[in-house]
């Protein structure tokens, strides 16, 4: 008798999971509300946009964070030259959003 192959299920992901995709996302959109909303109060509002400012550095943190993450599963498997230049990154990264803060 032949062996038939069974057709294979596709596995479903649970939508209720929180994922970074779904992070990803919702950061990006409350970071362009929040940009746009902190341009609207630098022009009416000066008292209140270094408070603006801040939130825009941390919501800037994340989406770093993010990109940091997805950028390290990327070449977390490559030659040791990418994970260096990974690593200059970071680097160069948390010194031009950190510095400016202080």
């Amino acid at each position: 008798m032949a062996n038939k192959k069974q057709p294979q299920k596709k596995q479903s992901r649970s939508s209720s999971g929180i994922s970074l995709n779904k992070v990803a996302f919702y950061t990006f959109v409350i970071a362009a509300f929040v940009l746009m909303i902190q341009a609207i109060l630098a022009r009416v509002l000066p008292d209140l946009a270094g408070a603006m400012a801040i939130i825009a550095a941390i919501i800037q943190i994340v989406l770093y964070t993010i990109a940091g993450i997805l950028a390290f599963r990327y070449v977390r498997g490559k030659q040791p030259v990418w994970i260096a230049l990974f690593v200059l990154a970071c680097l160069v990264l948390i010194v031009a959003v950190v510095l400016p803060l202080f």
